[in-house]
Parts: C-alpha cells; structure tokens; sequence
C-alpha cells in the first residue's frame, strides 16, 4: 500500500491492517508520534496488544507491506514499493484466511487527510520474509 497524510495530530496515522480476531490482529502505521516524528509504527495482538514505535521516516508517504508464510508475518517499509526494509517479524497463530485491509486513523485530532494511493493484494509468495521479496 502506498500511503500519505496530513501529520496533524499525535497518533494519525495511514494503517495497513492483518485482522483474525479481536484477540489476534496487527496493524502497520505510518504514523505521527506522540515525539512529533513520522514514524513507522507496529502493533500486535496475541493476546494482548503491544506498540513498537520503529524508524522515523522523514518523508510525506511511503510504501507499507505485509507477508506471510504460514503463522510467520513481516512487516516492511520502503520508499518506492520495490525495496523494503523490515519493521518486524512475528508470529501469530491465525486462521488461513485472515481480513487485510487499510485504516485511517485520528484518535486525538478533530480531522485529517490520510491517503491511500494504491493498494492491492498479492497472493504470490515471497521467497525471503525477511527481505520481503
């Protein structure tokens, strides 16, 4: 997914979004920190949720990936689709048909513009998760 917006208040964020359940979900953010950073932030439930704040990332959009072998998820970034760097890699016990989608969120502004560019879904495995190719 490429991704964008406005930076206007703490925690929004363009998401790119795995969901089993309420109880097993994931979500990749490009997100406005609570530091005043552009950051690519994760969080995942398994049980309980955690936040990983990741790299600052100093540009107004970026591309966002998820992958998947088996229980074994990825998380990338990276500036043009092609190349990826990694946020993180986890495993989750989840169904073999899960939700993947896109949300934007503003938890603690009145508004923001969040841009979804492109998005689709890809079911042609990758060879390395890790690199997400």
């Amino acid at each position: 997914a490429h991704v964008g917006h406005e930076f206007k208040s703490t925690w929004d964020a363009a998401v790119l979004m795995l969901w089993d359940d309420q109880e097993k979900n994931a979500k990749l953010c490009f997100e406005k920190s609570d530091f005043g950073t552009k950051a690519i932030v994760s969080v995942v439930t398994n049980g309980v949720s955690d936040d990983a704040n990741g790299v600052n990332y100093n540009w107004n959009n970026v591309w966002l990936q998820i992958t998947r072998q088996g229980n074994i998820f990825a998380l990338h970034y990276g500036p043009d689709g092609k190349n990826w760097n990694m946020v993180r890699l986890f495993r989750l016990d989840a169904n073999k048909t899960i939700k993947i989608g896109m949300e934007a969120q503003c938890p603690a502004g009145e508004e923001s513009k969040i841009y979804f560019y492109h998005f689709n879904i890809d079911n042609t495995p990758v060879k390395d998760l890790r690199a997400g190719v």
